[in-house]
C-alpha cells in the first residue's frame, strides 16, 4: 500500500468512486505495521490486508476471499448501503497470536446487514484484524470469518466495545443462504428480540 511516486490510499479512493471498478474488492499488501495507515487504508475502501512477507498459500487465499466477497456483492446494486437490523445475538469468536494461545471469548451482536455485524466485545480488536466468529442463530452456531473495519476505543454499557465487522468468509454457498434467510428474517420482525 506505500509505493514511491503513487499514493496508495487515493488510488484505492479513486477505484471506489469508479462507477464500474468501485464494486471490485481492494487487496492491500503491505510491510507496514502502523495502525493508523491501515486504518485509513480501510476507510479508503480496501476490503482485506496481506502483510509481507507473505507465502502462495496465503496469497491465494486472500485472492479466494476476495472473489467469494465481490461474487457476494454482485447481487447488491452499486453503491447502495445495505440497511442495518437491531438484534442481539450471542457470538463466540477465536482471538490470539503466536506466541500466546489462541483462546475463546463470548460477545453478541448489536445489528446485523446482509454483509456485516454490530459487534460488542469485552476486548478492543484492532481494525484489520480478521478472526473466526460464530453466531449464535436459533438452531446454530454457523461459523463465519469476519474482518474489523473499524472500532470504538470508548466502551459502552457492561464495559464492552463496538466493533464494525465486514463478514468476508463463509465456509460454503449454504451457509451464505442460511445466514441472508437469518438477515431477511431479521428484517421482517420474524426473530424473537427484534422489532416488529
Amino acid at each position: 500500500m506505500i509505493a514511491p511516486g503513487l499514493d496508495s490510499i487515493d488510488t484505492c479512493k479513486h477505484l471506489k468512486q469508479d462507477p464500474i471498478l468501485g464494486d471490485i474488492p481492494v487487496v492491500g499488501i503491505t510491510a507496514s505495521l502502523d495502525l493508523p495507515f491501515i486504518a485509513e487504508a480501510f476507510r479508503a475502501g480496501a476490503e482485506f490486508f496481506l502483510p509481507k512477507p507473505f507465502g502462495a498459500e496465503n496469497l491465494l487465499h486472500m485472492v479466494k476471499l476476495a472473489a467469494d466477497t465481490a461474487h457476494r456483492l454482485a447481487r447488491v446494486p452499486i453503491h447502495q448501503r445495505l440497511p442495518r437490523f437491531p438484534i442481539q445475538i450471542p457470538i463466540r469468536y477465536l482471538v490470539g497470536e503466536e506466541p500466546h494461545p489462541t483462546r475463546e471469548v463470548a460477545g453478541q451482536a448489536g445489528n446485523v446487514s446482509l454483509t456485516g455485524l454490530l459487534l460488542l466485545l469485552p476486548e478492543s480488536l484492532a481494525p484489520g484484524t480478521v478472526f473466526r466468529l460464530w453466531l449464535g442463530l436459533p438452531g446454530c452456531a454457523l461459523p463465519v470469518d469476519g474482518a474489523v473495519v473499524w472500532q470504538n476505543p470508548q466502551p459502552v454499557a457492561g464495559g464492552r466495545f463496538r466493533h464494525g465487522i465486514h463478514l468476508v468468509r463463509f465456509a460454503n454457498d449454504f451457509e451464505i443462504v442460511q445466514y441472508q434467510a437469518f438477515a431477511g428474517r431479521v428484517a421482517a420482525g420474524r426473530v424473537p428480540g427484534t422489532p416488529s
